[in-house]
């Protein structure tokens, strides 16, 4: 079964006020400056979509979109793009390494 769409009304005025008063502050309003990168923000963790979910969705809705997510592996994805980070790290550390010799 679909679960239930939220109204048809503009979620974006309350995701954006949300994001703003967050800790993270909201990603969406990145300043255009050689200082500031996205990596300053919180990312790569399935718990930060859980997170925005409810905030911004009901309730209803917001736990059948997470349930979906884990019925389609996104918590899995999430856990094999951090490991695939690290085994990046490893070897760009053993490449720097062998240049070394």
């Amino acid at each position: 079964a679909n679960p239930p769409l939220p109204p048809d009304e503009d979620w974006r005025p309350r995701a954006y006020a949300i994001l703003e008063s967050s800790t993270g502050g909201n990603p969406f309003n990145v300043p255009i400056e050689e200082s500031c990168n996205l990596l300053n923000y919180s990312q790569g963790s399935f718990e930060l979509v859980v997170n925005d979910l409810q905030a911004t969705l009901s309730e209803e809705v917001s736990e059948a979109m997470v349930a979906i997510c884990k019925v389609r592996g996104v918590p899995e994805a999430f856990t094999s793009r951090r490991e695939l980070v690290n085994f990046k790290k490893v070897c760009l550390h053993l490449y720097h390494r062998a240049c070394e010799l």
